[in-house]
């Protein structure tokens, strides 16, 4: 693995699995043939952007380029021009791409309020 952060108890490794960044509480030795293998998982995110607003621009700038680099999927985009305030507003659906071992991704699948919540 290239670099290696911590954050709590979890780890985010990367380069990870398939370019997809490795989330978990330790980091899965591959070199036995039979170890069970990550998971690359999306975990879906939705934003409306005010392009107008420069840290709202900085925002849609930096998930085209995790969308260039492979660590997030395009889903859904609509762009829309307001003639009267004359700017563009964008929702944007990506998923951010992940891998995580099987075991800590059910452990880490729950229900909130009826919804299924995944990290």
């Amino acid at each position: 693995m290239g670099k290696v952060l911590r954050v709590g108890e979890e780890v985010i490794a990367f380069p990870g699995v398939d370019g997809a960044p490795f989330r978990g509480t330790q980091i899965p030795n591959m070199m036995h043939r039979d170890a069970v293998q990550p998971q690359v998982v999306l975990s879906a995110k939705v934003k409306v952007l005010d392009l107008a607003k420069p840290d709202e621009l900085t925002e849609y700038t930096r998930i085209f380029n995790c969308i260039a680099r492979n660590l997030y999927v395009l889903s859904f985009e609509e762009i829309k021009y307001n003639e009267t305030t004359q700017n563009w507003k964008v929702l944007i659906r990506y998923g951010e791409r992940y891998a995580m071992m099987p075991g800590e991704l059910e452990a880490r699948t729950q229900l909130v309020d009826g919804q299924l919540q995944v990290p």
